[in-house]
């Protein structure tokens, strides 16, 4: 009877240890905390979600996340490309506390591959055993062509899109652009829905050397 017990609790151990995934569990643990709304106005709490890492030279860095837990957990179904033509870097954000039935996380995802576009703020939802519940790439920003700004919220996430529509990119002039703006939501389930898209309106833009960013000008 004894040995029955044992052998029970060993199967339990093993399978809760099975369940819980101490990969996954290490993986989160790299990611910050933050408390919402994440307001799009707040530059400093955003520098703070994407530096991560610390290093003695230059003090708060992007703090990049391995390979091994990008083919795991971000690209599971082998879109991960190590293609030598252009290099794609996945750095660590933060964990967002939106529904405890699931996991949220926002991270960074960097593209490099001549002047092309690269998606910058990418939202994951998990299921409690590290799998994927659903992904979305939120927002577009390389500071030449796009501009974005994030707000996340319990009861939703905005995302205002600056695309520069000039022929030629100069940065001592006001140019033309297309502004609109995006609202998803996460559903009970985890799932991230896109519920509103509004009309792309056209503006004017001056590239802002003291802030590095464009403002919209009037």
């Amino acid at each position: 009877m004894k040995t029955k017990l044992v052998f029970l609790i060993f199967v339990a151990f093993a399978f809760g240890c099975k369940a819980q995934d101490i990969d996954f569990n290490q993986y989160l643990k790299s990611f910050g905390n933050i408390k919402l709304p994440i307001l799009s106005s707040n530059t400093e709490t955003w520098k703070m979600i994407f530096n991560q890492g610390y290093d003695n030279i230059h003090g708060r860095t992007y703090k990049s996340i391995s390979e091994k837990y990008v083919k795991k957990y971000i690209c599971p179904d082998g879109n991960f490309n190590s293609n030598v033509k252009y290099y794609v870097r996945y750095d660590y954000g933060v964990r967002i506390d939106i529904n405890s039935d699931f996991f949220t996380i926002l991270l960074s995802k960097l593209q490099y591959e001549g002047n092309s576009e690269w998606d910058f703020d990418l939202l994951i939802t998990y299921t409690k055993s590290g799998k994927i519940i659903s992904c979305k790439s939120l927002t577009k920003d390389n500071g030449v062509r796009w501009q974005s700004s994030l707000t996340i919220t319990k009861e939703k996430i905005l995302v205002q899109q600056i695309k520069n529509t000039a022929t030629e990119v100069t940065l001592e002039k006001i140019m033309p652009c297309e502004i609109w703006t995006t609202e998803y939501q996460i559903s009970t389930n985890g799932t991230i829905e896109e519920k509103n898209n509004s009309s792309h309106k056209n503006g004017k833009i001056k590239w802002n050397d003291k802030f590095l960013k464009y403002e919209l000008v009037n």
